[in-house]
């Protein structure tokens, strides 16, 4: 006997009697059960069959619509028979390759014994202990669609022919009731599915007949609708009053076409409902014809595609809202496709690049928008594309060029991200274009500002400085030679004070011109602040760098700048420090540059003093510099105190003493410093003014709330003054002022000027003091005898008291010459009515001395030293 044996569905095999009588009790059997017990039946019918033949277990299976699986739907098995049935469920058509070829070509499979099978095909059929198999095909439209399987297990079968014929009947029976199960179970899904649909669709299906205008609805409509069941229209005329009369005449000649034609129709129309309003429904309807070609009836379905509508309004609401915003934003806006192909660009991306929608829609973005790295001039990455590759937001540092199709250039600032739609697949993206050209510009503009002066275009201090700090640490790290200059012009203030602001500035401007001339590329020149420059010489050592100095001094020299009529000659000063490792940092070597352009300053005009290792000049220098912060931290924390020193009558002791008030500082150790050590650098520096604030306010506060007891009650105090004050009104005011709040009588308060500041600034003064004057208050002309032009001037300062200078008044008890000097000015003075003063009396000689001679008063430490105005 061979393996297996294949014998065509169709060929006819024997059976005996009671195989067809068996047959037909099976078939009848079938066809007197309900659908819902066919399961159950075609077990029962697996049963009788197992046991007609001798069979053991019996399975049928449906094959999937691919043929690629089968899966077991039927199963039965003899209770003594142990089988796991999940083994079996479903088989792959690629294990069973072997017998699927056959089966496909509609042959039933006889398997007598599996034993003798090949290994592959054998060792899943011995799993489950299986020993003789028959396989029939079941096919429908020339497709297998099911497999019956009989088998045994203790035992081979050994069927016969009758057998396999009646296998193959009763596999034709049990086809016949599982189509009939699946028909039974396709319909009453349908019907549910249907159900389901119309209302998951929110629609009613419904039947019209034109003969008798009867309307028949499905169940649901009244529930869909929100009607009650016996408002449900029963005829077409009742249906059609809800229908308003612009959408009847367009439902009526849609009709009348498709009763012409037989097509299918839809249309939509609104329905006026008693009490939810307006609705709207989609009627989806077909024609039926009779024998005759008249419409016996048309049937359809009715949607509420009220919320549709709805929200198609709202959507369209939006679009065009949104179309708005897009057409009126200055931002261009690009939106492509998956593939990067263009298929939108509001107003402003139009004008950007130069086309319309319409004429760039389902190209390639790229074909028409480039941009250029700003920094690089290279083309950038296409910002769509790799938004697109990456599948995420892409925003390029920076700005970038555009070149427009007209030439011109814009910088435009790029964004573009990913559109996804609602299964998270991308379906493109959107590109924003901000045209950022002025802002760009503005931002140069600002760059350039913040690093360059806007009067005369040279760089700033701040830039100067960072340069300054480069070319320290390239010196300090290599063998580079630096020098650092430091140039103040000489008659700037004059031009400014005398011809304006404005005038100054362009000064200011041509002397750039001037200065620009003749600094060497690789240089830099500066402008520092005021009338400062500063310029920075590479890879210069101090001699190369004083000629370079030279240079800039005779062009400064020999320019000449025209104003209206007037010429001005201007000058220059130039302090000069080598750049050198060990010379200090930033701040210090422009502290030295500074002092050193000072030093030149004073040596008068058109010098250059270069600041090298212990220059005694530029250390003076910063000590005054250091003076001023001292002076400035003193005045900002009331830390400057008055002194009083007694002025003793000589020739009439009965007269009053005066008192001279003297200024003095009190250091953060709370030590007294002598005003020696600070006045010289307050008036270098020009603090005087400020100091002698302090003074007469402090002064005249005091002398104001003194005791009406107290001894200083009638007394008089002289006030010293700077020379720098007397064109100060602020300083006018504030004696004038004081003496009223205080009601000090101006008798009782003198100032002393000295000689040398009057004659410098002789009409100033002589306007300030008779200001003074004509309200009571008297003067003292301090250090009388020390300049050779004293007695010229005399007359013309008209004040009460001199005070001889104690550099004569010092000598006169030993040298008969200084005696003379002093005996000299006493009797001019005298002559002119003006009280006399030697100062610097330190002892009782040059008091009798003094005495002699007739001078006035005396003040000294011999007289009394100085002490605390007030206690």
């Amino acid at each position: 006997m061979s393996t297996f044996e294949s014998h065509p569905v169709d060929q006819a095999l024997e059976r005996g009697p009671q195989y067809d009588r068996l047959l037909t009790s099976i078939s009848h059997h079938f066809l007197r059960i309900e659908a819902t017990d066919l399961p159950d039946g075609i077990v029962s019918a697996l049963r009788s069959i197992c046991e007609a033949t001798g069979g053991e277990r019996a399975v049928l299976y449906e094959v999937s619509r691919d043929e690629l699986a089968v899966t077991a739907v039927h199963t039965f098995s003899a209770d003594d028979i142990g089988w796991d049935a999940a083994r079996s469920k479903e088989s792959s058509m690629e294990d069973l390759s072997w017998l699927y070829d056959r089966l496909s070509r509609r042959e039933m499979v006889h398997i007598p014994a599996v034993a003798e099978l090949p290994e592959a095909a054998r060792a899943e059929l011995e799993a489950q202990g299986l020993k003789s198999i028959v396989y029939v095909p079941l096919l429908s439209d020339g497709r297998l669609r099911a497999v019956a399987c009989f088998a045994t297990v203790g035992r081979n079968a050994g069927w016969e022919t009758e057998h396999l014929g009646f296998f193959r009947g009763a596999a034709e029976i049990l086809g016949s009731a599982t189509r009939r199960l699946r028909i039974e179970l396709e319909l009453a899904a349908s019907r549910e599915w249907l159900e389901l649909a119309v209302r998951a669709g929110h629609s009613v299906a419904w039947e019209w007949h034109p003969d008798t205008d009867e309307i028949i609805f499905s169940g649901s409509t009244a529930e869909i609708f929100g009607i009650d069941a016996d408002q449900v229209p029963q005829h077409g005329a009742g249906l059609l009053t809800f229908v308003p009369e612009e959408d009847l005449q367009r439902v009526r000649a849609t009709f009348r076409e498709v009763s012409k034609t037989g097509e299918p129709y839809i249309v939509e129309h609104r329905i006026q409902h008693p009490e939810r309003g307006t609705l709207w429904a989609m009627v989806q309807g077909q024609v039926i014809f009779d024998a005759n070609g008249r419409v016996s009836r048309v049937i359809g379905v009715s949607a509420d595609i009220t919320e549709l509508k709805r929200a198609q309004h709202a959507l369209q609401r939006e679009k065009e809202h949104a179309q708005v915003t897009l057409a009126s934003i200055s931002d261009g806006v690009i939106r492509t496709d998956s593939r990067g192909r263009i298929d939108y660009l509001n107003p402003s991306a139009e004008k950007l690049i130069g086309h319309k929608q319409s004429q760039v829609r389902g190209q390639p973005l790229s074909r028409f928008y480039q941009v250029i790295n700003i920094e690089t001039g290279e083309i950038r990455t296409n910002v769509v594309e790799q938004c697109l590759a990456d599948r995420r937001v892409v925003e390029p540092a920076g700005a970038s060029t555009f070149a427009r199709l007209d030439g011109s250039e814009v910088s435009v600032r790029e964004n573009a991200a990913p559109i996804f739609g609602d299964a998270g697949e991308l379906i493109g993206a959107v590109l924003v274009i901000t045209e950022v050209t002025q802002l760009r510009a503005l931002q140069q503009r600002m760059t350039h500002l913040a690093t360059h002066d806007p009067l005369t275009g040279l760089i700033n201090r701040r830039e100067f400085e960072r340069r300054l700090a480069d070319a320290i640490e390239i010196s300090t790290n290599s063998h580079r030679q630096f020098a650092l200059c430091y140039l103040d012009l000489d008659e700037f203030k004059v031009v400014n004070d005398t011809c304006g602001h404005s005038v100054g500035d362009q000064l200011l401007r041509q002397i750039t011109s001037v200065l620009d001339a003749v600094i060497q590329e690789g240089d830099t020149l500066a402008r520092l602040g005021g009338d400062e420059f500063g310029v920075l010489l590479a890879d210069c050592d101090l001699q190369e760098a004083e000629h370079k100095a030279h240079k800039v001094i005779d062009a400064v020299r020999q320019y000449r700048f025209l104003w209206e009529d007037r010429v001005f000659e201007i000058a220059a000063s130039i302090g000069i420090v080598p750049i050198s490792s060990g010379r200090g940092n930033l701040a210090q070597l422009l502290s030295a540059a500074d002092s050193a352009c000072y030093v030149a300053k004073d040596r008068g005009r058109n010098q250059i003093h270069v600041s090298r290792i212990d220059d005694t000049a530029v250390t003076v220098r910063h000590t005054e510099m250091r003076w001023i912060e001292h002076i400035n931290r003193a005045l900002d924390e009331n830390r400057f105190r008055l002194f009083r020193q007694p002025i003793r009558p000589l020739k009439d002791t009965s007269e009053p003493e005066f008192h001279e008030l003297l200024l003095r500082l009190v250091d953060v150790h709370g030590a007294i410093v002598a005003p020696s050590q600070f006045i010289g650098a307050a008036e270098r520096y020009r603090m005087m003014p400020v100091i002698d604030l302090w003074v007469v306010g402090a002064a005249l506060d005091t002398i104001g709330n003194l005791n009406s007891s107290s001894e200083h009650l009638s007394a008089t105090f002289t006030i010293n003054l700077s020379g720098q004050s007397f064109g100060n009104s602020e300083l006018k005011k504030l004696i004038l002022e004081g003496l009223e709040r205080f009601r000090i009588p101006a008798r009782r308060v003198m100032f002393e000027i000295t000689e040398t500041a009057a004659i410098s600034n002789l009409s100033v003064a002589l306007d300030f003091i008779s200001a003074l004057r004509d309200c009571g208050c008297r003067f003292v002309l301090d250090d009388f005898g020390s300049g050779l032009s004293s007695f010229r001037y005399l007359k013309t300062l008209d004040v009460e008291f001199l005070k001889i200078d104690g550099e004569l008044v010092r000598e006169i008890a030993r040298d008969p010459i200084q005696r003379e000097m002093v005996a000299a000015i006493h009797r001019i003075g005298e002559s002119m009515g003006i009280q006399t003063i030697g100062e610097w009396v330190e002892d009782s000689e040059i008091e009798a001395a003094l005495r002699e001679i007739g001078v006035d008063y005396a003040q000294g430490y011999g007289v009394g030293r100085p002490e605390p105005f007030v206690d």
